[in-house]
């Protein structure tokens, strides 16, 4: 290990440390601060001289040295706040200390969901000015890319550091996601760009799904861009042996595994699953109430339940007690709602109550966890947020849950027997060692059950396959179709929000009649469709209204066998209606209208159910279903 890189893996620490700590004092979010931040060479030096690298981060240097030049695959196993981003980071930075581009030009780094990555933009953001500070220059530019609806598309070429969702970077991979589209087919095919970046992907636990569907397809995107020479790295602190391989694909690769975390000691309690007992039933209680009085005092606490409902219900019953000390957190909020309330995280003690969204990269560091009994990785990812310093403790406990949703019932109920028959052990020792909780995962995630979940989506899969061999440059796309994951996401645009937010807004009054306009609509879509023009100038001021009001709501596609997706002879198939198609109240289009005037169409047309839901498309909340207290809450949603 150089000591360039040392030295970048110790400023890259600090300077988050740093950042994050002025932001909490502040009271104020890290992104917000960074525009404006100002750090000396000074305070710099002084953080980083008590800071350490770990063995494992000098380990996986070495291991990209031996890849650089001829790519291939590194698998990282580490546990939670081990410092995995700063290690695979500091790689590529070190290149800039040493000067010499010796492993990659470019770092793309991936994750799952939008929040995961904007917190991993301003980590990025953050080491590449501490590194600029370091050697008195300019620092790296760093860009962000998740594949917004509103925001404007750099394709991944905006910097030399991108940090984006795996699904932007995979949807311009395969064609279907590239400047011009069809009228500029394949042109900017991001292979060589891909094939000639150190290409990291995080968190990769999380693209597990009921039928192992899209693990299985990143290992079919993963190969030929390793063959092309490309260095990728895959990285999680949970990782069945099952999920490996169906993520590596058979393809060869070099595999780090860190030594036992150095952390707080957290003592987990199961007794409460033994009995039987819910976690909704629990919080009244004077014990458990106890507890959260305690954690209170010196730190916060996390309540982790499997869907929206259950969530915002445990958000209820604390409210009475714990006022405006407790906020709740999950993934049907409206962007600036969601946004505002992560400020809040770190400048007090809080009774912070969530879903799944908190299970990876949610820097959040709790006293007491309350959960509900899922998964043995997602126990796991939300144990992580305990006791993460050394020196610290914390408590975690389990309860038990009426069904799995949206787990497979499988998985769930293999894990709940394990933690009964290890009296804990298997949850907390996969705390401290990714050896011990691969294990345990394996007695989970076992094949037979596996096979079962790949079952209904061999079809897809074989699309999938024949859609990747298919693709040429300067080619359309292939007519087969093609998805990252089963089920798709849309755009959804919430009417209140909205309100809001245009009330709030200092406006021209001629913009401001435009956007009143459109809200008159947004509250009651008329039957016939509805379009108003706007001019460039005034299109920049709708569409960071648009992207502050809404919110992504997901669509699963149920596996259908042979059988069920022909229709039957002689008679018309009648679709049923979704519960997430009646939320739905009108889609919205937005369209350049004249090339030369660049005008662009804002365009209002009522939902009509026999159209059905399209992938990525942008639609209105039916008015009165939004809570700016408690979000969009459905039954199930996750």
């Amino acid at each position: 290990m150089s000591e360039a890189h040392v030295a970048t893996l110790k400023r890259c620490v600090a300077s988050w440390r740093l950042l994050k700590r002025e932001a909490k004092a502040r009271g104020i979010d890290v992104l917000e601060l960074l525009e404006k931040w100002s750090v000396s060479e000074d305070e710099l030096r002084r953080e980083e001289a008590s800071i350490e690298p770990y063995e494992f981060q000098k380990k996986l240097y070495e291991k990209l040295k031996s890849l650089a030049g001829k790519g291939g695959l590194l698998v990282v196993e580490a546990p939670t706040a081990s410092g995995k981003t700063e290690a695979a980071a500091a790689a590529f930075f070190s290149q800039l200390v040493e000067g010499d581009w010796w492993l990659a030009p470019r770092l793309i780094y991936t994750l799952p969901t939008r929040a995961l990555t904007l917190t991993t933009y301003a980590r990025l953001r953050s080491y590449s000015r501490g590194i600029a500070s370091m050697l008195n220059a300019k620092p790296l530019p760093v860009s962000f890319e998740y594949g917004s609806t509103f925001a404007p598309k750099h394709y991944l070429y905006e910097g030399p550091v991108v940090a984006a969702t795996l699904d932007a970077a995979a949807y311009g991979y395969v064609a279907l996601r590239v400047p011009g589209r069809l009228s500029n087919p394949r042109l900017s095919f991001p292979t060589a760009l891909l094939a000639t970046s150190l290409l990291v992907l995080d968190e990769v636990q999380l693209y597990q799904d009921k039928h192992y569907y899209s693990p299985s397809v990143i290992g079919m995107l993963q190969k030929p861009l390793i063959r092309a020479g490309a260095v990728a790295v895959v990285m999680s602190a949970t990782l069945p042996t099952l999920l490996l391989e169906e993520l590596t694909d058979r393809v060869e690769y070099e595999h780090l595994i860190s030594n036992p975390a150095e952390r707080g000691e957290v003592e987990v309690d199961v007794e409460n699953l033994k009995g039987r007992k819910k976690l909704s039933h629990a919080l009244g209680e004077k014990e458990v109430s106890g507890m959260i009085d305690n954690a209170l005092s010196s730190g916060s606490v996390l309540v982790v339940a499997n869907t929206v409902e259950r969530a915002a219900e445990c958000y209820r019953l604390l409210k009475k007690r714990y006022a405006d000390k407790v906020i709740l957190l999950h993934g049907k909020m409206a962007n600036i709602d969601r946004e505002e309330r992560e400020k809040k995280l770190f400048r007090e003690n809080l009774v912070v109550v969530s879903t799944q969204v908190v299970e990876a990269g949610f820097d959040f560091d709790a006293d007491l966890l309350l959960t509900e009994l899922a998964p043995l990785d997602s126990l796991i990812q939300r144990a992580g947020r305990v006791a993460r310093r050394k020196g610290a403790r914390g408590r975690v406990l389990v309860f038990d849950v009426d069904g799995p949703e949206p787990y497979a019932k499988g998985l769930v109920e293999e894990t709940r027997r394990l933690l009964l028959e290890t009296a804990e052990d298997a949850l907390r020792r996969s705390l401290y060692d990714v050896e011990k909780a691969r294990e345990y995962l394996d007695k989970v995630y076992t094949e037979p059950l596996v096979n079962q979940l790949k079952e209904k989506v061999v079809r897809d899969l074989l699309e999938a396959e024949e859609y990747l061999r298919s693709l040429r440059l300067f080619s359309s796309p292939p007519e087969e179709d093609f998805r990252l994951r089963r089920g798709f996401y849309v755009t959804v645009i919430v009417p209140e929000v909205y309100e809001k937010l245009l009330q709030q807004s200092n406006l021209p009054q001629e913009v401001l009649g435009k956007l009143s306009k459109l809200l008159k609509y947004f509250k009651s879509p008329p039957r016939e469709p509805v379009k108003e023009d706007f001019e460039p100038k005034e299109l920049q001021h709708l569409l960071p209204l648009l992207e502050k009001s809404s919110l992504s709501l997901g669509f699963e596609e149920l596996p259908q066998s042979a059988e069920e997706r022909q229709p039957k002879k002689g008679r018309k198939q009648k679709r049923k209606e979704s519960k997430e198609e009646i939320l739905l109240a009108a889609r919205l289009y937005i369209r350049k209208v004249d090339e030369r005037a660049r005008t662009y169409r804002v365009e209002l047309r009522t939902y009509e159910k026999e159209r059905g839901v399209r992938p990525l498309g942008i639609y209105l909340l039916r008015t009165g279903l939004y809570s700016r207290e408690e979000g969009l809450v459905a039954r199930g949603a996750a």
